[in-house]
């Protein structure tokens, strides 16, 4: 039996065929990320097998300075309704898919589900949020700010998507502590990091860089900022003449290292510094002048 249905009336009228529904841009920001720790991630060294003594140090730039070595900044946020936001407190969302928009100096990061948010779980302070964590991978160790936009599933059946607040990556945020390396101390190689950055001075070609920073803190206020802040990077402390001296050792994803040697006096604690990477100097200026200020 012939038919007479024309490729038109196939595509547009028996096919049935069912189109996608748009996705809505919703204006309200109804999400919102609260930090809820910074993992502070162990960073480990493995050399290779027969490594002498005299090649340690050799061997450990290598592989820091390989493109396989690549440290994260791992941050965990808890997700919930904003509160005030136009959504009613018994909706829910299904099939949430999180995106951070990354800049240049950090690589990109896959998007985050989550399978279910409840209003009223995440308004309920004895219920548990809904969590993501992220792990950030920098390119160079800068501060930065990150756009996040979430793609989900109402009760209506609608896809919507919205914005959230940008979230802020800092400085300090950056630090983890110096590498963990079998049958090699942080002690150690925070002394041999910190006799090749020395070396290295009035070499043309080498991003190494000394310099030397006072703060106007007292013993007192030092030791107190020290262990606020500085506590997991330390790698010695000593007392000499009944003033603490500490050393610590810092490297910052992908692979820069900063050791500082603090001297405290009665009111003033001096602070140097080195690094093998010389453009975080005002960054590293900047942040320990911000511990100042935090003690007027």
């Amino acid at each position: 039996m012939a038919t007479n249905q024309t490729l038109t009336s196939l595509v547009t009228g028996s096919a049935n065929f069912q189109t996608a529904s748009p996705v809505r841009q919703l204006d309200d920001t109804i999400l919102q990320l609260t930090r809820a720790e910074k993992k502070l991630n162990s960073v480990s060294v493995t050399l290779p097998n027969g490594t002498e003594s005299g090649q340690i140090l050799e061997e450990y730039h290598k592989i820091t300075q390989s493109t396989g070595f690549s440290p994260a900044v791992v941050v965990t946020y808890n997700i919930s309704f904003r509160e005030g936001s136009s959504i009613p407190k018994d909706d829910k969302l299904y099939a949430m898919v999180l995106h951070v928009q990354t800049c240049s100096n950090y690589a990109q990061m896959k998007d985050q589900e989550i399978v279910f948010l409840d209003n009223q779980d995440s308004a309920d302070s004895n219920k548990s949020c809904a969590q993501v964590t992220l792990e950030f991978h920098p390119h160079e160790p800068v501060p930065a700010t990150f756009d996040v936009s979430v793609l989900f599933s109402n009760e209506s059946g609608e896809t919507c998507t919205t914005s959230l607040t940008p979230l802020q990556l800092s400085f300090e945020d950056l630090f983890l502590p110096l590498p963990d390396i079998d049958g090699y101390s942080r002690q150690q190689l925070f002394n041999d990091v910190w006799n090749f950055i020395h070396s290295q001075q009035g070499n043309s070609d080498s991003a190494c860089a000394e310099s030397v920073c006072s703060l106007q803190l007292s013993q007192e206020m030092i030791a107190t900022t020290i262990t606020q802040k500085l506590t997991p990077f330390i790698v010695n402390s000593s007392t000499q003449d009944t003033v603490n001296m500490y050393q610590v050792g810092i490297i910052l994803p992908p692979s820069s290292h900063l050791l500082m040697k603090i001297l405290p006096s009665s009111e003033t604690a001096v602070i140097s510094i080195v690094t093998d990477n010389l453009r975080i100097l005002p960054l590293v200026n900047r942040y320990l002048h911000q511990l100042e200020r935090r003690h007027p």
